[in-house]
């Protein structure tokens, strides 16, 4: 247990004394204690130091007071020009650790000024003064300050790369995009062999989408198929970059994982995946997992053919929901039946109303509600639903009475005729991927020249 120093006792007559009570307690609030660092926050919460008092306490001989005051300078709102003054000059501070407050603070208070401060500390020899500066210029911007600070992606020093590439993240820096997913590639190699660097895979891959570098998606493709432990991940960047050619090259992996029970996340996320590029032609693979022996599975599959409106995986759907082991799936297939069938499930919703799973009641009655504009029999049911003994189970039908789904509006003609068939318009989405992920492996030129002219059709 660490033996805290008495406090100075605080004259409130003598503006004077509470330099060194302000002196302790911002000594305390950079001790490594976190007990004592959260009661020396909450006392300086509520003495209130003041810019001045801050910018004083900066020239003190204790580095651990100029750290605490350093550090202290983001809690407040504005600052005087003598006060950024001595927090610029707490930059240049022998220690590094007041530095490292100086410039984060700095970058909290996006004070642009110690822009230029923040390049000099990119060339200082310690690895953490360089870490704060290049925080504070992915804090401050602009983006094109991102150009100074590829080259930490490639240090020696892993935290200066999570640093690097959490900056240029946050600076939407584009040009960095190569050179993430030249370090993505290089750290899968050493997955292996170095765990330690998944976490460095991670921030790679999650900047590459956040900066939409498209690029990427060949090697996203690979590691969903071959990196376990980033396949998830990757998949999820997949379904964020809408990468509909992703789908067919992903197909054989989800029919891969059809009878495994331990990969319920990365299934989920391949289900979703197929239905969020609209990618019909795995239909007959998606529709399979409605029988898969994990409930999260079947659960994702049956909302995969509910979006896509899969009428051939109704009876399916219905044996799901009425006879399913797990009673989370069930009421999971009753929504997906009414979004099925339509008016067609209204007997099936009746039976569910008087279910003894109050979570099925309450879908059915839920499902009821969209229906009551188009049958008369989905109010009535509702209206016994009403005195439900589920409190739940009663609001939602009370709620679904009181309130008809909203016409949808006619969508107005282009005026232009598709070469499309009005019958497989459906299909585009899924032979626009097919067709884009053969484009990709290079096919001879006259096949090439035949795939561009049906995408442009299909767009």
């Amino acid at each position: 247990m660490a033996i805290l120093q008495p406090v100075p006792a605080l004259d409130p007559n003598n503006p004077r004394g509470r330099y060194p009570l302000l002196a302790h307690e911002l000594a305390e609030s950079s001790s490594r204690d976190e007990a004592a660092v959260a009661a020396a926050t909450a006392r300086l919460t509520a003495l209130a130091p003041t810019p001045g008092e801050l910018a004083g306490l900066l020239a003190d001989r204790n580095p651990f007071v100029r750290s605490g005051a350093a550090r202290w300078m983001r809690h407040l709102t504005q600052l005087p020009s003598e006060a950024i003054d001595a927090l610029r000059a707490a930059i240049y501070d022998q220690n590094p650790y007041v530095v490292q407050a100086a410039l984060g603070s700095a970058a909290i208070l996006k004070l642009e000024s110690v822009r230029d401060d923040a390049h000099v500390c990119l060339e200082d020899s310690n690895p953490c003064v360089i870490h704060a500066a290049i925080f504070a210029l992915g804090k401050l911007g602009p983006s094109d300050e991102g150009a100074r600070l590829v080259r930490f992606l490639d240090s020696e020093e892993q935290h200066l790369q999570v640093a690097a590439v959490t900056a240029l993240a946050q600076l939407d820096y584009k040009p960095a995009g190569p050179a993430l997913l030249r370090r993505l590639e290089a750290v899968c190699q050493l997955l292996g062999k170095h765990r330690s660097q998944l976490n460095l895979a991670t921030r790679f891959l999650n900047a590459l989408v956040t900066l939409e570098y498209r690029e990427a998606i060949p090697t996203l493709i690979r590691i969903a198929r071959d990196e376990v432990g980033l396949r998830g991940l990757a998949v999820q960047a997949l379904i964020e970059l809408r990468a509909a050619e992703a789908a067919p090259a992903l197909v054989p992996l989800l029919q891969h994982l059809h009878e495994s029970c331990h990969e319920e996340k990365l299934c989920c996320r391949l289900l979703y995946l197929m239905t969020a590029v609209d990618y019909r032609f795995a239909m007959p693979t998606v529709r399979s997992f409605l029988t898969h022996r994990q409930p999260g599975i079947r659960c994702a599959a049956l909302k995969a053919v509910s979006a896509w409106r899969d009428r051939e995986a109704i009876d399916a759907v219905r044996e799901l929901a009425t006879q399913d082991v797990s009673a989370f799936v069930r009421p999971v297939g009753v929504t997906a039946l009414a979004e099925l069938a339509g008016a067609e499930a209204l007997a099936d919703l009746e039976r569910f109303s008087t279910d003894s799973n109050a979570l099925v009641r309450t879908a059915a009655a839920e499902a009821l509600g969209q229906l009551v504009a188009q049958t008369p029999e989905a109010r009535t049911i509702l209206a016994r639903m009403v005195s439900d003994e589920a409190l739940a189970v009663a609001r939602v039908a009370q709620e679904a009475l009181l309130k008809a789904p909203a016409e949808t509006a006619p969508r107005p003609s282009s005026g232009e005729e598709s070469p499309l068939p009005a019958c497989l318009r459906e299909q585009a989405p899924a032979a626009r991927a097919y067709l884009q992920r053969w484009r990709s492996e290079r096919p001879p030129e006259n096949i090439a020249t035949a795939l561009d002219t049906l995408l442009t059709v299909l767009q």
